[in-house]
Formats: structure tokens, C-alpha cells, sequence
């Protein structure tokens, strides 16, 4: 009897300490977007938005945990739910090593780090705008890849740095103005430098692989150009400029002012490549903000040009009715292909209610053709000029 009474109050001080070891061990977080926007120029289409009041384009919720299996070796994964896209799953998955203080190993399914906010591009409480400008942040490109990143950060007293190197592959399916195609890239590489002083930091990233999407709904008439090609080299030409895949190269300029009251921030990308049907685009931001006890004010200026590096030549029809269709459908893609060059005014608030909420409004001033598609896309029709008003509630807990 004294032998239990003993025995039982050990035995449950030792499961109270164990079950805290692992909550200890074993981490959760997550974040949440709520996000409506309407067109408020009559009779204007864009990005899902219309005159009627949509909360289904940018709303999700994300979830992440960390557990820490040893004290240098972690693991986490993030869940993504999106209401507009069916890419929702997995984003992150991947194990930690921290050699040190200044080194850090990562391997698995991990964030492609191209832009100044890809590490936090879902969690909109991380950033000023509703929407991030689309002049740099919309592209064709995959956000996260399987493979590996080092990373390597030294603090000082004077100057911060870190260091990213990373390379793998990528073999998955894209959204791209709502369409989905499966993209392939069997290695890529590229190295993202930082710096940081006082109120100024600077990014420069780097990324080089080879690009390919295995189909945009092109591959009948890829393979009727190839048949023909045996009566004029012409459409053997045209059927290999067809094919989207080539090695594309992304670079990436960034600053941050930020003081007590005002920030001062930019960002510049920069995207080439040999896919004759696709554009190479440039894209830049400068945005400036004041920020007034919760309330935060900002105003910003993106602008995106785009250029093809190829002209694809008219074919003459043959004779033939269904091949002829086709070639009228080359016909009609090689003389209407999109360049994407926009620019926009955005004026803004954020109010932050409390720590971890804030709430959001912008008015955006757009000018050209801000969301970029395939050129095999069917569009809605859009003048080129509209205005947007979008609102959210970010969330982080």
C-alpha cells in the first residue's frame, strides 16, 4: 500500500514533465487572410475582380509546426488552404540543421526564396499592402522547390550579412491567372546576398535553371509543324519556338529605409530567357509609408515593361481544311501575343488593431495589363485602365 502511494505520485510528476518536454519540443503557428475586392470603374474585369464584391481571389489560411528533434536538428511542415485555387496542400516541408550560430542547413520541400517577401508572400500581416504589386510579384514562376539551402548570417556591430546558397528541382503544377500547367525543372540553382545597417538593408538574389512546362495546349499543333516541316523548314522553326522550355535566369535588387515613423522601400526583378513565345519583363516598385501610432499610411509606384526576344513569321494555309485551322490559329497567336507592360498608383492604410490583427484598405490606380497569362489563354476583355478597391483582415496566431 505504501508502495503505490509512493508510486502513483512519481509516476504522474514524471508524465506532467515528459508532456511538457514535448509541447516544449513541438511548436505550432499559423496565419489567415481575409481579402475582398471590387472593380470600381464600370465594366472592368481583372484578376477575378468585377463590380460585385468578391472574398475569393487572396483569402486563405495557413498552419505551421516545428518540432525539434535534437538541439541542432528541427523539422517543419506549413499546410496552405487557398479558396481560389486548387494548389492548396503542402507548401513546406523540410528538416533543419543548425551547425552553429552563424550556419544553418535546410532539406526538403522548401520556399524558392526569388523576391524581397517570398518567405512571407502568404502571410499578408507581413507587409503594408492588401496586395503585393503585381508588377513584380505576378509571374509564370513556382514559389517552392525540392532540394537544399545553406545559409550563413553574421551579426556585428555595425553591419548585418546572411548568405543564401540553394539548388534543386521542381516538378509540379502552376497557377497562372487561374489556369494550371505542370511545370518541370530538373536543377536550378541561385544564391540570395543581404546586408543590413542601421535603418538600411539591402537584398540581391540570383536564380539560373531550365524552364520547362509540358503543356500549354499547344502540343497538336506542335506535332502537325513538325509533320509539315518536311515540306518547309518554316514550320519546323515554328513548332521548336513553340515549345516552352529554355534556361531562365531571374535577378532581383531590393532596399529598406525604415525609421521610426517613415519607410523608404524598392524592389526590381528582372527576367530572361530564350522561350520565344513567352515575354521578358522587368518590373520595379517604390512605395513610402508613415506610420502613426496603429495607423500606417503608404503610397506606391510599380511599373512592369515586357519585350519578346522573338517574332514568330505568318504561315501561308495550305489547302487543307483542319490544317489550315490551325495555321489561322497560329496566325491569329503570333500577331495578338500579350507584352504585359502596366503600371499602377496605390494609396493605402493599415491599421493595426492589436497585436496580430490588423485590418487593411487599398485603391489602386491601374494602367496597361497588369495580370500576366500564357498567350494560349482566353481572357476576359479589359480596356487597360481601371481602378480597384481591395480591403482585408490579417491575421497571425
Amino acid at each position: 500500500m505504501l508502495y503505490r502511494k509512493l508510486l502513483l505520485p512519481a509516476l504522474l510528476c514524471l508524465q506532467t514533465q515528459l508532456a511538457l518536454a514535448a509541447e516544449e519540443k513541438l511548436q505550432f503557428s499559423g496565419f489567415a487572410r481575409l481579402v475582398g475586392g471590387v472593380m470600381l470603374s464600370e465594366d472592368d474585369e481583372l484578376s477575378n475582380y468585377d463590380n460585385d464584391i468578391k472574398i475569393d481571389q487572396h483569402s486563405l489560411l495557413g498552419l505551421q509546426t516545428s518540432y525539434q528533434l535534437t538541439p541542432d536538428l528541427s523539422v517543419t511542415a506549413q499546410l496552405l488552404g487557398k479558396t481560389h485555387s486548387t494548389d492548396s496542400g503542402l507548401e513546406w516541408l523540410y528538416l533543419n540543421y543548425q551547425a552553429n550560430d552563424n550556419w544553418q542547413v535546410k532539406l526538403g520541400k522548401l520556399h524558392t526564396p526569388f523576391f524581397d517577401y517570398s518567405d512571407v508572400i502568404n502571410v499578408g500581416y507581413a507587409y503594408p499592402w492588401v496586395i503585393l504589386p503585381t508588377e513584380v510579384y505576378d509571374s509564370f514562376f513556382f514559389s517552392s522547390f525540392n532540394g537544399a539551402l545553406v545559409e550563413y548570417t553574421r551579426l556585428a556591430s555595425e553591419f548585418n550579412i546572411s548568405v543564401q546558397a540553394y539548388l534543386g528541382q521542381v516538378d509540379e503544377s502552376i497557377a497562372v491567372a487561374g489556369d494550371e500547367f505542370d511545370v518541370n525543372v530538373d536543377y536550378f540553382n541561385g544564391i540570395v546576398f543581404q546586408v543590413s545597417r542601421g535603418a538600411l538593408s539591402a537584398r540581391f538574389s540570383k536564380t539560373i535553371g531550365d524552364y520547362k512546362v509540358e503543356d500549354i495546349g499547344l502540343n497538336p499543333v506542335i506535332d502537325i509543324f513538325n509533320q509539315l516541316g518536311q515540306q518547309a523548314s518554316v514550320f519546323t522553326d515554328v513548332a521548336n519556338a513553340l515549345d516552352v522550355e529554355s534556361r531562365v535566369e531571374f535577378t532581383q535588387l531590393s532596399f529598406s529605409y525604415d525609421l521610426l515613423n517613415w519607410y523608404l522601400r524598392g524592389e526590381w526583378t528582372n527576367i530572361e530567357h530564350k522561350i520565344e513565345l513567352l515575354t521578358e519583363l522587368k518590373g520595379y516598385y517604390l512605395t513610402a509609408g508613415y506610420q502613426h501610432n496603429q495607423f500606417t499610411y503608404h503610397l506606391t509606384f510599380s511599373e512592369r515593361r515586357g519585350h519578346y526576344s522573338y517574332q514568330f513569321p505568318l504561315l501561308p494555309e495550305l489547302g487543307d481544311p483542319q490544317i489550315d485551322y490551325l495555321i489561322t490559329g497560329y496566325n491569329q497567336l503570333a500577331q495578338s501575343r500579350p507584352i504585359f507592360n502596366s503600371s499602377a498608383i496605390t494609396l493605402g492604410t493599415r491599421w493595426d488593431y492589436q497585436p496580430g490583427l490588423a485590418f487593411k484598405l487599398d485603391l489602386r490606380l491601374i494602367d496597361g495589363e497588369p495580370e500576366i497569362y500564357l498567350p494560349t489563354s482566353t481572357k476576359a476583355a479589359f480596356d487597360g485602365q481601371a481602378t480597384l478597391l481591395t480591403g482585408g483582415v490579417e491575421w497571425v496566431f
